[in-house]
C-alpha cells in the first residue's frame, strides 16, 4: 500500500521540479536571424575632416555595444604621433587617449581595419577611417597600388606598406616611416590625406610589429623610383621577397675530421681561391665550403686567399689560415645520386651522376649501357662532361638510338670501383634502368609570349614547390613528354640578358626582374592540368 501511494504522487513532483528548473535557468533569447550588421559610427570627436583640432584624445560613438580587437597593433595612424595611446571602451563608445599632443599644422589619418567589432557576432566596423587636421588645412592627396609575392605573383594580404620622405636617411630596413598603410585581401593598399612632397615606398611583413623589415626573416620589397606627389598617384605596384642584405663574412674556419671547412654567415653562390689552383674543395651546403687534402703535409699552414659572393652580389675577399690534421674520424662515405630519378627518358635528356665529394679517378671502361646481355654499349665518354673536381658527371643521351622500340629498356650500369674519391674509397655497384618516354603516355604544353622585351625566360614549374622543371629562353615554348598532373608557367623579363632571373638588391636600388604567371581566363587559375596523351597548345601570355 505504501509503495502505491508514493508512486501516485510522482507525476506531481516531476512537474514541480521542471517548473522550478525552468524558472531558475537564465539564457539568451533563442530564434531570430543572426546579427550580420556591422557597427555604424554615429559621431566622433574630432569629426572626420575637422580642422584646427587641439584635443589629445579620439572618441568614437557607435549605434550598438562594441569591443576592441588588438587595436594597439591593428590601428594604423599616419603620420605616427609621438608617445603612445591608451584605450578605454564602454558600451558603445571607444576613447583613445594619447600621452603626447598632436603636432601643429598636421593632417592625421586613422585606419581602424578590424579593430572595432560588435559583441554579438564580432562583425567589424567596415572601412572605418577618421581624418582631421591640427591646422587650418586638410591634406588630401593619395598614393595606391598592389603588392604581390615575387615568387608566385599572388596578392600579399595584411602586408604593411611604409612611406618615407625622399630626403629621409632611413629606409624600411633601418627605421620607422612617416606613413603606413595595410594591404587588403587583394594585396591593394592606399595612403590617404598626404601632403605634397617626394616619397619612397616600401612593403614588408611586419611579423614582430616593430614597424620595419627584418631582412633575415620577413618578406619585403620596394618601389624603385621616387614618387613626386602633387596629385593623386595610383598603380604603384611592386613585389616582396625574402632577401638577405647583411654583409657577407666568414663566420668560422675549422677542422672537421680530416677536412678543413670555411663557413659563412649566409648562403653563397660562388667561391674560388684567388692565390693559385693547388686546392681541392667542394661546396658542402649553402654556407659551407669543404677542403680536401691533396699533397699537403699535416699541420703545414697555408694562407688561403679566397673570394666569395652571395645572391645579392656582395663580394668578400678574405684570408684563412688553412691546414690539415690527422684524425681518427672516418671520412664521409662516397654517395652517388643519378638524375633523372624516374624511369623515363625524354628524347634529348641528359643523365647526371653526382657525388658528395671530389673524384680522383674515373674508370669509364667500368660503365656501360645495355638493353640485355647481348646488346651492351660502351659508355659515351666522348660526350661526357665533368665539373672541376669530377663531383658531377653528365652526358646527353638519345635513348631511341639505343632502344628504338617502346618496350625496350636501357640500363646504365657502373661496376664496383668505377669511381675512386679523393679519400680513397670506391663507388659501389650501381644499376639504373630507363625507358623512352612515349608521346601517347605523356602530355605537352606549348604557346608563345607576346612582349616587347628582347629577352624572356619561360619556366615550367612544379605547382607544390615552384621548382623549375624545364626552361627555355625563347618567346615560343613547348614543354613535352610531361607526366600527368598540374603545372604552372612563369615568364621572366630577362632585362640584362644574362639568361638568369636577377631578384634585385635593395641596397643598390635594383628591382627584381619582372615575372608573370600564365592565368587561365575562364577559371582565373594559374594551374595547367594535363593527362596522358594530352596536349595544351596555343597558350598566349601577354606581358604587362
Amino acid at each position: 500500500m505504501y509503495y502505491k501511494k508514493l508512486n501516485s504522487k510522482l507525476p506531481y513532483y516531476f512537474i514541480v521540479l521542471i517548473l522550478l528548473s525552468t524558472c531558475a535557468r537564465v539564457s539568451s533569447p533563442t530564434g531570430g536571424p543572426e546579427d550580420e550588421n556591422p557597427p555604424q559610427l554615429v559621431r566622433s570627436v574630432p569629426e572626420s575632416g575637422q580642422l584646427n583640432y587641439k584635443g589629445q584624445s579620439i572618441v568614437l560613438v557607435f549605434d550598438e555595444i562594441i569591443q576592441t580587437n588588438q587595436i594597439e597593433t591593428g590601428l594604423i595612424i599616419t603620420p605616427q604621433p609621438e608617445g603612445f595611446f591608451r584605450t578605454r571602451a564602454a558600451r558603445n563608445t571607444v576613447e583613445l587617449i594619447f600621452t603626447e599632443p598632436f603636432k601643429d599644422s598636421t593632417t592625421y589619418a586613422f585606419s581602424f581595419a578590424n579593430t572595432i567589432q560588435d559583441v554579438t557576432a564580432r562583425n567589424p566596423a567596415e572601412d572605418l577611417t577618421l581624418s582631421f587636421s591640427t591646422g587650418d588645412y586638410l591634406d588630401s592627396l593619395t598614393i595606391g597600388g598592389q603588392i604581390l609575392n615575387l615568387y608566385d605573383q599572388l596578392p600579399m594580404e595584411a602586408t604593411l606598406v611604409s612611406l618615407f620622405s625622399a630626403t629621409d636617411s632611413l629606409n624600411v630596413l633601418t627605421g620607422s616611416a612617416q606613413y603606413y598603410a595595410k594591404t587588403d585581401t587583394a594585396g591593394r593598399y592606399r595612403f590617404q590625406n598626404l601632403p605634397p612632397g617626394d616619397y619612397r615606398v616600401y612593403a614588408f611583413q611586419d611579423e614582430n610589429n616593430n614597424n620595419k623589415a627584418d631582412a633575415e626573416g620577413e618578406l619585403y620589397g620596394f618601389y624603385p623610383d621616387t614618387l613626386r606627389l602633387s596629385e593623386n598617384i595610383s598603380e604603384i605596384d611592386f613585389t616582396v621577397q625574402q632577401l638577405s642584405t647583411k654583409a657577407l663574412r666568414r663566420s668560422s674556419g675549422r677542422h672537421f675530421g680530416k677536412y678543413y671547412e670555411l663557413t659563412f654567415n649566409k648562403s653563397i653562390t660562388d667561391f674560388r681561391p684567388i692565390d693559385g689552383d693547388n686546392y681541392t674543395y667542394l661546396q658542402k651546403n649553402e654556407e659551407t665550403v669543404r677542403f680536401y687534402r691533396n699533397n699537403q703535409l699535416y699541420n703545414d699552414t697555408t694562407q688561403l686567399i679566397f673570394e666569395a659572393q652571395d645572391s645579392v652580389g656582395n663580394v668578400l675577399v678574405d684570408t684563412a689560415s688553412f691546414y690539415f690534421v690527422e684524425s681518427e674520424i672516418e671520412p664521409d662515405p662516397l654517395k652517388i645520386s643519378i638524375t633523372p630519378q624516374g624511369s623515363l627518358l625524354r628524347p634529348n635528356d641528359t643523365i647526371t651522376i653526382q657525388f658528395n665529394k671530389p673524384i680522383s679517378l674515373q674508370q669509364f671502361d667500368s660503365l656501360s649501357l645495355s638493353l640485355d646481355s647481348l646488346n651492351v654499349f660502351p659508355f659515351p665518354q666522348e660526350n661526357a662532361r665533368s665539373d672541376q673536381y669530377n663531383s658531377v658527371l653528365s652526358f646527353p643521351i638519345k635513348i631511341r638510338d639505343y632502344a628504338p622500340r617502346p618496350d625496350q629498356k636501357l640500363t646504365l650500369q657502373m661496376k664496383k670501383g668505377s669511381f675512386i674519391s679523393i679519400d680513397g674509397d670506391t663507388s659501389a655497384f650501381v644499376k639504373k634502368t630507363y625507358q623512352a618516354a612515349q608521346e601517347s603516355e605523356t602530355a605537352l604544353i606549348s604557346g608563345r609570349i607576346i612582349s616587347s622585351a628582347q629577352n624572356v625566360i619561360v619556366q615550367l614549374l612544379n605547382t607544390r614547390t615552384l621548382d623549375v622543371i624545364q626552361e627555355v629562353n625563347t618567346s615560343s615554348f613547348q614543354f613535352s613528354y610531361l607526366d600527368a598532373g598540374s603545372y604552372m608557367i612563369r615568364v621572366i623579363q630577362d632585362i640584362n640578358g644574362n639568361g638568369k632571373w636577377d631578384t634585385g638588391n635593395i641596397l643598390l636600388n635594383e628591382s627584381p626582374e619582372p615575372a608573370q604567371f600564365y592565368v587561365d581566363r575562364n577559371s582565373n587559375s594559374q594551374l595547367i592540368e594535363v593527362r596522358k596523351n594530352w596536349a595544351v597548345t596555343d597558350l598566349i601570355i601577354t606581358l604587362r
